[in-house]
C-alpha cells in the first residue's frame, strides 16, 4: 500500500473548512464543485457543494467532500500501487462489509471503490 489518508465528510461546509485548514496548515488546495463534476446531473443539493477537495503538503494529504453517502464524519483513503493490490484490499474490506460504490474505472482516471468494512470503518479505495 502506498499510503492511507483521512477523508472528511461535510454537509455543505467542505469548502470553508478546507480553506481554513489550508490557512492553518499550508499546502496546495484543489476543489472540484459538484457542478463541475460527473455527478452534476444526479445531485439534488447545491451545485456549489464540494464533489472532492484535496489539501496537499509535504507530510500530509487531507481530502473531503460534501456529498459522501457514508454517514460518518471521517473515512480512510487507501491508495494502492497497482490494480492487483487494490483488488485484494477491495476483497478484504468487502468481506462482511457493505459496498457503496463497486470497484470500477473512475471518471478522473484509475480505479475507485467505496466500502464500509465489517467494523464500521468507511474506506475510499483508489489506484491511479
Amino acid at each position: 500500500m502506498n499510503r492511507v489518508n483521512p477523508y472528511l465528510n461535510f454537509a455543505g461546509q467542505c469548502r470553508p473548512a478546507m480553506i481554513a485548514y489550508q490557512e492553518w496548515l499550508g499546502g496546495e488546495l484543489m476543489v472540484i464543485s459538484v457542478g463541475e463534476s460527473p455527478a452534476a446531473g444526479d445531485y439534488a443539493g447545491d451545485p456549489a457543494d464540494v464533489y472532492h477537495a484535496t489539501l496537499s503538503a509535504p507530510g500530509f494529504t487531507l481530502m473531503g467532500s460534501d456529498m459522501n453517502p457514508v454517514a460518518q464524519p471521517a473515512s480512510l483513503v487507501a491508495s494502492a500501487s497497482d490494480l492487483t493490490e487494490l483488488e485484494q484490499l477491495y476483497a478484504s474490506t468487502c468481506e462482511g462489509g457493505e459496498v457503496h460504490c463497486a470497484l470500477a474505472p473512475a471518471p478522473w482516471g484509475g480505479h475507485y471503490a467505496q466500502v464500509t468494512d465489517r467494523f464500521g470503518t468507511a474506506w475510499h479505495l483508489t489506484c491511479d
